[in-house]
C-alpha cells in the first residue's frame, strides 16, 4: 500500500492507500492462509451492518454528532486507532462505519435512476472517514472510484465466511 512504511509505525490503525486491486489481492491472501473463504463485503451488505434493521442514518442513530465519529467536523485529521470512537458502533457491534476510513465493498457502481456517469469500471466505497463531512459519513452515502484510485482516507475491512 501507498505510504507503508509510516502505516506499519501505526499498528491499530486502519490500513489505507490501497486500491480495490490490492484489497481484492489480500482477501485472495488471507484466504488461502485461513483455508476460509474471506471478501470484502457488497455494498449491501456493507449498509446493513451500518444501519441495522430499522435503517439508522449513522450507525449510532439519527442525530450527527461530531464527537461519536473521526470526521472533518472531529477535527483529528488523520485516522486514529480502530474502535477509539466508541460510540461509532452500529447495532451489529461493528466500529468506525461512520468515521475513520472509508472501505471498499466487493460492488460495481450501479448508476441509481437518473444518474450520469462516466461509462468505465468504477466501485464503490462505503463509510465515513477522516476527510469527510456528516453528509457523506451518513450510512446510506455511496462513494465512487475506479478501482485503480488510492488515498489515505480510503481502506477496506473483510467478511470471513463461516466454515
Amino acid at each position: 500500500p501507498h505510504d507503508w512504511v509510516n502505516q506499519k509505525n501505526w499498528p491499530y490503525d486502519p490500513v489505507v492507500g490501497v486500491t480495490w486491486y490490492e484489497a481484492e489481492a489480500y482477501c485472495r491472501w488471507l484466504s488461502a492462509q485461513k483455508n476460509r473463504r474471506v471478501r470484502l463485503p457488497s455494498e449491501e451488505q456493507w449498509e446493513k451492518a451500518a444501519r441495522g434493521e430499522n435503517g439508522r442514518t449513522w450507525p449510532w442513530g439519527e442525530s450527527f454528532n461530531r464527537n461519536k465519529a473521526n470526521t472533518c467536523e472531529h477535527g483529528v485529521g488523520g485516522t486514529l486507532a480502530a474502535g477509539t470512537l466508541v460510540a461509532d458502533r452500529s447495532p451489529y457491534g461493528l466500529t468506525d462505519l461512520g468515521g475513520n476510513v472509508q472501505d471498499w465493498t466487493s460492488s460495481v457502481y450501479q448508476p441509481l435512476p437518473g444518474e450520469q456517469f462516466p461509462a468505465e469500471d468504477l466501485r464503490v466505497a462505503r463509510g465515513g472517514s477522516w476527510n469527510d463531512t456528516a453528509f457523506g459519513a451518513r450510512a446510506s452515502f455511496r462513494h465512487v472510484y475506479p478501482p485503480g484510485y488510492y488515498f489515505s482516507f480510503l481502506g477496506f475491512r473483510v467478511v470471513v465466511e463461516r466454515l
